[in-house]
């Protein structure tokens, strides 16, 4: 399951339980005294927006899985102010896309122009916890690349436009 940080949930005998609102005291945060019952009315004050996604699987697919299912709920929803019209653009007509990444653990955290405008920054992560080797291609230059990764691992890469590639140090390319 991923969530967008509940306060608690596990899974115990094929059930999934949720804890939605919090029991702890946090008017205590502000220094107040804890009295006797009954407790302070304000306390666990605010909006409660709760967004969950429920998958199955074995245990390895639903763990490649969850990086994008955690970025799903992040991301805001797609909204166009209107639809394309006119002719099919080449990438509609078969074309490759301009970016390839697999397998789908494997998050594309930014992909920008170096600040010396001469390269491609790409900056890549693995978000399950699993070692893997990233596949990454660029259409054009054609380039298509293996990358070996370490769980939770970011890699930089900077990517001329010859199609030759070095890995770099993230603060050195932000």
């Amino acid at each position: 399951m991923a969530s967008c940080g509940l306060h608690g949930f596990d899974c115990l005998n094929g059930e999934l339980r949720l804890s939605v609102l919090r029991g702890a005291a946090y008017c205590h945060e502000q220094h107040f005294e804890l009295g006797e019952y009954p407790a302070r009315a304000f306390m666990d004050q605010g909006t409660h927006d709760v967004r969950l996604l429920v998958t199955a699987g074995t245990p390895e697919e639903v763990r490649a899985c969850l990086p994008g299912l955690a970025d799903h709920l992040h991301a805001p929803p797609v909204a166009y102010a209107h639809l394309p019209i006119g002719e099919r653009g080449a990438a509609q007509d078969g074309a490759p896309p301009f970016l390839t990444l697999a397998p789908a653990h494997v998050r594309l955290l930014a992909c920008k122009r170096a600040a010396d405008g001469e390269a491609l920054i790409v900056r890549l992560q693995e978000g399950a916890g699993l070692p893997c080797t990233a596949a990454l291609a660029l259409h054009p230059p054609g380039l298509a690349l293996t990358l070996p990764l370490t769980p939770l691992q970011i890699a930089t890469l900077r990517i001329e436009r010859s199609g030759a590639w070095r890995p770099v140090a993230m603060i050195e390319e932000e």
